[in-house]
């Protein structure tokens, strides 16, 4: 019998160590860039140690679906975007909105038309609609990340519409949606063999997470090592492109006009995805052209709306601060939400 015991524990050892290793290292709580390169934590990087103060925050901005939109609202700002400006405690919306000042009203993200995360065409389709005749604005901030900007190019439909009825509906939908529980899955296969990869090429051959060695140490983690997301690279040929950005600087400029008609002015802001921002710092560019979206983006002409440039905007501080996006996600930590909340509050206080 023991003899038995002893051979089963021999075979079952490395399954039961492969298992225990990836439930130690591989935590679901940690960044995307983690959980989408199926790569173990071994750097121990952890933000709620980091940004402890951040994270225990008030919520000072409202959510379109927290109030009777049936009913008039008057609001500083109207914040329209994805992921990036979906951030709660720690993202430059709640920054921002802390100024007792400055009033904030938030379209939450999920409430994207037909799942459409591409926050310009929400936008045009609110206008088009009779949504914002219950929402007295002063200024909307359009949000989009650099990365989603092709498909902003590609999906772009001006006669689209979103009607108070329409918004009530996805809201509803939006508080019943819930995420289905998987008690196995194939985690433990592929975590080994993505992380054996990684030793041999910079995203394991057919990961969406890239690792790859820097000049410097950006992050609160004892390597020169950068983690980004697979789009920052193949979107490059779009986004270098300059026609393609005088494309969406005109229907920004619509979009401006339309606004105007209501006295509502209109502030644009890109966040750069991790490959761009970081890019200088990347030691072997050989097989990585050089992204050039914001200097595309600059140098469209006669933009009828206010433009953050949060590339430049942010870059000045990597030299000096770690940690300006998290070392294991593709956002901005909440030291950049506040170098953007800053240089918004500016421009609405100045203007």
């Amino acid at each position: 019998m023991r003899k038995f015991i002893f051979k089963t524990f021999i075979l079952l050892f490395p399954i039961i160590l492969i298992i225990g290793l990836t439930e130690l290292f591989y935590l679901t709580n940690k960044g995307d860039l983690l959980r989408l390169g199926y790569l173990v934590n071994t750097n121990f990087y952890n933000r709620n140690k980091i940004f402890k103060k951040e994270f225990e925050r008030d919520i000072y901005y409202t959510k379109i679906s927290e109030i009777d939109i049936s009913k008039q609202h008057k609001f500083d700002i109207l914040i329209i975007g994805d992921s990036f400006s979906e951030q709660n405690e720690f993202g430059y919306k709640n920054y921002l909105a802390e100024n007792s000042d400055i009033s904030v009203l938030h379209y939450n993200r999920k409430l994207h038309k037909n799942g459409n995360a591409y926050p310009i065409n929400t936008l045009s389709s609110l206008i088009n609609g009779d949504v914002l005749d219950n929402l007295n604005v002063d200024y909307i901030i359009l949000e989009t990340a650099e990365r989603s900007f092709a498909g902003s190019l590609r999906d772009f439909d001006a006669d689209s519409r979103i009607s108070l009825d329409s918004l009530n509906l996805l809201i509803k939908q939006s508080k019943k949606i819930k995420k289905p529980y998987k008690l196995f899955s194939n985690r433990y296969k592929t975590i080994l063999t993505k992380n054996i990869n990684y030793l041999y090429d910079d995203n394991a051959y057919d990961s969406e997470t890239y690792k790859v060695t820097t000049t410097e140490k950006l992050f609160s983690i004892n390597k020169n090592e950068l983690l980004f997301y697979y789009q920052g690279l193949t979107n490059t040929t779009i986004n270098n492109n300059l026609e393609n950005h005088i494309q969406i600087n005109k229907e920004l400029n619509i979009i401006s006009k339309k606004l105007a008609r209501n006295k509502t002015k209109l502030i644009v802001m890109f966040a750069p995805d991790k490959y761009d921002i970081y890019y200088e710092y990347i030691t072997d560019k050989s097989k990585y052209p050089e992204p050039f979206f914001f200097d595309y983006f600059e140098k469209t002409q006669n933009k009828d709306y206010f433009y953050i440039d949060a590339k430049n905007l942010l870059i000045k501080y990597i030299p000096n601060k770690k940690d300006i996006y998290f070392y294991d996600d593709t956002h901005w930590s909440p030291w950049a939400s506040q170098i953007i909340a800053k240089e918004l509050e500016k421009i609405i206080i100045e203007n």
